[in-house]
């Protein structure tokens, strides 16, 4: 079961939790929607709203 954390956080959801998807996944993922986007424009406002265009996973670095 998933818990619901301050903000409307959901765990293990797609577009909440960056720390369940590897960059991969989530590039296959965008990729698959981008078909669809293709395939089906009159649905484009819908599928872009599942496309999740974030930065790749960085190591923390030391700020001065």
């Amino acid at each position: 079961m998933m818990k619901v954390i301050q903000g409307g956080f959901k765990k293990g959801f797609w577009l909440h939790d960056r720390e369940a998807y590897s960059d991969e996944e989530i590039a296959k993922t965008n990729q698959r929607f981008r078909q669809l986007i293709n395939r089906y424009p009159e649905y484009r406002s819908f599928f872009e709203f599942f496309l999740w265009d974030i930065k790749p996973k960085q190591k923390p670095r030391l700020v001065q």
